[in-house]
């Protein structure tokens, strides 16, 4: 074949998105294939100085409090060892001097740059790798870890598209290429309804690749239930980890002592948060939505001091801005989106008498220091924690319905019990004993 028609052959491919996507997971699982057929022996912890941490990121107050949490333990169990936290452009696109006050590694991790670590330089199917100049990096901190926990939270379901999946895949793929003991950590998984074109190729991922990790702990029974058709004997259920009886060291987080002063915010006594959530408002007409926040925030306003506004997000700043809009001459109602850290978002959140939450690990925050909840969720993760602390009563999702009239009715429900329901949470959470599951592992790592 001459130049010219290999050149047609590749604009035909970048052109024909269903092949050029095929291409791509073919060329993970055969990456994946080849890698198996190598047997490598996995390192042990004597044997290298690094520890990669995927999954993790500043942009929500939840992803970041699973990574405080992860990096604190690792310090902790492997004080001598240093650990590289691979975040998305998002995160690693900050200023150095935001960057610099914290006291481990990041290193860009984006889809483009893991593919072509994996599978070599394919910029016809996956485009232009903006941090090439970083492979390097990438490359000698992979070859010099031991570990890699993953963090994600909730990445690998159908629900965000193949390209995700696949994306965390490569990570599963690479921990074997490298020879990397991996762990993954307390997490959200499934559903795997791929669209028809996708899902024989993905499935087969899943099938010979999700065996690998050590570890893979799920969150939910929803969630054991979808991984089982592909892995079982490294699945185990666990509670989420920012749900753990753990107190974090600022110094295993910042660099410096004055890094480590948290702001403080002092919150009216008798006072509600509210907690939206942008993938509440992406399942939900807006009118409708916010018609709901204004009927219960009016309802709450007659029995609270105060009721507070509270971002948890980045992608969740215009919608608190519009909530406050509905009551902006109130000076009852309070709008707070500063760029908080977690630690001080939760210091928050545990001053209120309750709260009106969407975001998954606002609702953690806030059972971690016995706050209930009326809860206006999106996926089957909210409802099974909530049942978890006896607090099922008080979810609503809003996949199926928004009525108005439950809605008041839950809120009155709550308004009148809170007390009582903070008791309970109090008790759930003091059931759960002591165990830390990230202790637990960290044992067990040769």
């Amino acid at each position: 074949m001459g130049y010219a028609a290999i050149k047609r052959a590749i604009r035909y491919i970048s052109g024909n998105i269903a092949i050029r996507d095929h291409i791509i997971i073919l060329s993970v699982y055969s990456a994946g294939i080849r890698i198996r057929n190598q047997q490598k022996k996995l390192k042990s912890a004597n044997s290298r100085p690094n520890i990669i941490v995927t999954g993790g990121g500043f942009f929500n107050k939840g992803g970041e409090a699973m990574t405080f949490v992860t990096i604190d333990l690792l310090k902790k169990k492997f004080p001598g060892k240093n650990i590289v936290l691979f975040v998305l452009p998002i995160d690693f696109d900050k200023s150095e001097g935001e960057k610099s006050k914290y006291g481990f590694t990041m290193l860009p991790w984006d889809f483009t740059n893991k593919f072509e670590i994996l599978v070599g330089q394919s910029p016809f199917l996956v485009g232009k790798n903006r941090y090439k100049r970083h492979e390097k990096q990438i490359v000698n901190a992979l070859e010099n870890a031991f570990l890699m926990v993953d963090i994600s939270g909730y990445a690998l379901s159908s629900q965000w598209g193949w390209r995700k999946s696949v994306s965390y895949m490569i990570n599963v793929v690479l921990a074997g290429k490298y020879a990397l003991q991996h762990l993954i950590l307390p997490q959200s998984i499934g559903p795997f309804e791929y669209e028809r074109l996708y899902k024989t190729p993905i499935e087969s991922l899943l099938k010979n690749f999700l065996g690998w990790p050590k570890k893979i702990y799920i969150r939910e029974d929803d969630g054991l239930k979808w991984i089982r058709p592909f892995t079982h004997r490294n699945i185990e259920k666990h509670r989420d980890l920012v749900l753990q009886p753990h107190r974090i060291n600022p110094l295993n987080i910042f660099k410096s002592h004055s890094a480590t002063d948290l702001r403080e915010f002092s919150i009216a006594e008798n006072s509600m948060g509210v907690i939206p959530n942008q993938r509440v408002m992406e399942r939900v007409r807006e009118g409708e939505m916010m018609n709901a926040y204004r009927r219960l925030i009016a309802l709450a306003l007659l029995r609270m001091e105060r009721i507070y506004i509270v971002k948890h997000s980045n992608d969740d700043k215009d919608i608190c801005v519009k909530i406050k809009n509905l009551f902006a001459s109130n000076d009852r109602v309070v709008l707070v989106v500063d760029d908080l850290n977690c630690l001080e978002t939760e210091n928050i959140i545990k001053q209120f008498r309750f709260v009106i939450a969407s975001r998954y690990h606002s609702i953690v925050f806030a059972y971690k220091n016995a706050v209930p909840a009326l809860v206006i969720g999106w996926a089957v993760k909210y409802r099974e924690l909530l049942e978890n602390f006896g607090q099922a009563q008080y979810f609503v999702d809003c996949r199926e319905s928004l009525e108005i009239n439950v809605l008041e009715g839950k809120m009155n429900a709550l308004l009148d019990s809170y007390p009582s329901e903070s008791e309970k949470i109090r008790d759930c959470f003091r059931k759960m004993g002591e165990e830390n599951v990230l202790e637990e592992m960290l044992d067990q790592l040769t």
